[in-house]
Order: C-alpha cells, then sequence, then structure tokens
C-alpha cells in the first residue's frame, strides 16, 4: 500500500472516533470506500467544537466516566494532524440506519444525525499528534509521510 485514504473532522469529534466511542461520522454525501481510513483532526477550534465540547465533557462527568473526560480534555490540544487509523466498513443513510434500529443523537446513546453516516470499527489511536496538512473530503496520503507503523494499528476490514 502505498497510500492511505483520510478523512479530516474537527475536534472533540476525531478524537472520538480514534478511540472508538464515536462510530459514525455524518457528512451530507455519501461515501463508498471501504479500506482503512486515517483520522485527521482539523486545525480549527471554533465556537461550535466548544459547545460541543462542553456539552460531551458534562455529560462525561454526569455520567462519572473519567476515560471520556480524558479524552475529550485532551481532544482540545490534538489540533492540524492525524491521531488515529479506523476501518471505513460502510456508509448507511437515515432510512437503513432508523431501519436496523439505530438511535437518535442523545449524547452516547447514538451518533448518527444524517443524511448520511461513514460507518467506523476497529479504531485504533496513535500516541500522540502526528503534524499533517488536512483537506477537505476524503483525500490520499503517502504512507511513507504517517509517522507510524500502520501495520501495527490496523485490522483487517471485513
Amino acid at each position: 500500500m502505498s497510500t492511505i485514504a483520510c478523512l479530516s473532522i474537527r475536534q472533540p469529534w476525531a478524537s472520538l472516533c480514534a478511540w472508538g466511542i464515536k462510530p459514525y461520522e455524518n457528512r451530507a454525501w455519501y461515501c463508498a470506500i471501504r479500506e482503512p481510513l486515517l483520522i485527521h483532526a482539523g486545525k480549527t477550534w471554533k465556537a461550535e467544537e466548544q459547545a460541543a465540547y462542553d456539552e460531551l465533557l458534562q455529560i462525561a462527568i454526569n455520567m462519572r466516566d473519567t476515560r471520556r473526560q480524558e479524552i475529550i480534555a485532551m481532544s482540545r490540544s490534538l489540533l492540524g494532524g492525524f491521531v488515529g487509523v479506523v476501518n471505513m466498513v460502510g456508509c448507511v443513510g437515515e432510512r437503513e440506519y432508523y431501519k436496523g434500529g439505530g438511535k437518535a443523537y442523545n449524547g452516547w446513546d447514538g451518533w448518527f444525525t444524517g443524511p448520511y453516516g461513514f460507518h467506523f470499527a476497529d479504531a485504533r489511536h496513535f500516541p500522540q499528534l502526528a503534524p499533517y496538512k488536512g483537506a477537505q473530503g476524503i483525500f490520499r496520503v503517502p504512507v511513507r509521510d504517517v509517522p507510524y507503523d500502520l501495520s501495527a494499528y490496523m485490522r483487517c476490514a471485513g
């Protein structure tokens, strides 16, 4: 493999995907790829991210979930680089998601808000941020530009 697919996601959602807590990333467009996918944390932090950060942190505090509290707290400083790798195992639309018994977004109960949800599995976070310039949509990254041995992080999709 000479390149790997990558998706840039804003924080705190990027870290939640890389740690396997958020198995769906909501997008307005369908994606047919089914392969390993680098998770790139966007470099900006705006009011929307701060509001989500505050809400998610409060939910984790109320749940007395210290692991999630730590992940959310550290996401604030992980901007502009790779934070992990997942397997992209599907892309569901609203009809398929709800027909399959999926729950609407409600704190930690469900992450799908549609219209499409990229479905992730086998999430593996990196030990630290690997700085890299992101891009919109799914973009290809030369494997040599990733400072981690991806074979140690990737599991077979399927």
